[in-house]
């Protein structure tokens, strides 16, 4: 989903944990799961949070070709909130990260890159909200091509809330690449719920939208804030 612009409170810790399972087929056939997607978020301020993420453990098998398994990158970032919602004008906050290469040999970015995104939310009514992000990136691209390759990315999602405990989300999301690199676009949607006032739930699925993207995604996740003033 498309980060939103809260930030958690001061002295407040939320862990998030997922999986997800992707195919592409188009050139070669290729099935990557990847867990526990941990993101580990602590409120240190009244207007920002610090941020430790990475994607877990990732495995990924080409058919006819053995499983491979290995860590991912580490993450360390910041979100801080700009301002409030006032009337049309979108509750704003500010990302910027970077990411260290402590993944293994075939995932690894081999290089410390930056991130940084513009977060905007709104919140249209008592049932729907919209959450759009604008980020920017330069991961160098592993091992074997030390090359920094620009990116430019976008995601809006539209939720809405069904009942007071769930509520569902459609999203799309795109990445346009430079030095001739392939460019994805993807749509997913899913469903969240709320299963106390400490712990959310959430699955989802999309597919890919051009030949780049993956043919589909599928992915379920829990959200646990375990510290609280």
């Amino acid at each position: 989903m498309a980060d939103p612009a809260y930030v958690v409170p001061k002295g407040t810790g939320q862990i998030e944990l997922g999986g997800a399972f992707e195919r592409e087929t188009d050139d070669e056939h290729v099935s990557t799961w990847d867990a526990p997607e941990p993101l580990l978020r602590v409120g240190v301020f009244e207007r920002a949070e610090l941020r430790l993420s990475a994607i877990g453990w990732i495995g990924s098998q080409e058919r006819g070709q053995e499983t491979e398994n290995t860590g991912s990158d580490l993450e360390l970032s910041t979100k801080v909130r700009l301002w409030g919602q006032q009337r049309w004008l979108p509750a704003t906050s500010w990302l910027a990260g970077l990411s260290f290469p402590t993944g293994g040999h075939a995932v690894t970015s081999d290089g410390y890159d930056p991130f940084g995104k513009l977060i905007a939310s709104w919140q249209l009514g008592e049932r729907f909200s919209l959450d759009t992000n604008l980020g920017v990136a330069a991961p160098t691209q592993g091992v074997a091509d030390s090359r920094r390759v620009y990116e430019l990315f976008a995601a809006a999602s539209l939720g809405v809330s069904l009942t007071e405990r769930m509520g569902a989300f459609l999203e799309y999301d795109a990445t346009v690449r430079g030095r001739g690199e392939h460019d994805e676009q993807a749509l997913d949607g899913g469903f969240t719920y709320l299963l106390t006032d400490n712990v959310q739930l959430d699955i989802s699925g999309g597919a890919g939208l051009n030949r780049a993207a993956p043919d589909f995604v599928v992915g379920a996740g829990i959200a646990w804030r375990f510290w609280s003033p």
